[in-house]
């Protein structure tokens, strides 16, 4: 019996410290999970509180770069940003996101980035709309429209 309990002591210490080299959860990620984007042109779209917005904008990148994104809504620009680069070590990537109200009727949401563009068509009413962007290395952007507000995490 006191064998197996060396063992399991042991057994007990070696992965304590196989694990505690581990990064998640590491500053790091968390400083990336709070990193503001850089703003690179000004907005044509007002943003309002989330409680006033009846279309929300949520814009999230896990490239290894940083990618210049733009999303137009109907004419007007909304966003021109620079997400920053996602790191390899972290679980997470930040969800950026921005609120607007804009009058009933459709209209066309567009995203681009240095070398890929995507649309969507948005019928914009009352009730709150999320457009969701999401940039991958080796995917296509992914563009949608939601109904309800994505559970991120």
């Amino acid at each position: 019996m006191r064998y197996r309990l060396n063992t399991v002591l042991l057994a007990s210490a070696l992965l304590a410290t196989s694990c505690s080299s581990l990064t998640w959860g590491s500053d790091r990620c968390a400083d990336l999970l709070h990193a503001p984007v850089k703003v690179m042109g000004e907005p044509e779209l007002k943003e309002v509180s989330a409680k006033e917005a009846n279309v929300s904008l949520d814009v999230t990148s896990g490239s290894r770069s940083a990618v210049r994104t733009k999303i137009r809504i109907g004419d007007a620009l909304a966003l021109d940003v620079e997400l920053p680069a996602a790191l390899d070590d972290c679980g997470h990537e930040p969800v950026y996101s921005y609120s607007y109200q804009l009058p009933p009727g459709p209209v066309t949401v567009t995203a681009t980035t240095d070398d890929q563009r995507q649309t969507v068509p948005l019928k914009v009413v009352q009730d709150q709309r999320w457009v969701v962007l999401q940039v991958q290395d080796g995917f296509p952007l992914s563009l949608k429209v939601w109904r309800q507000e994505p559970q991120w995490g």
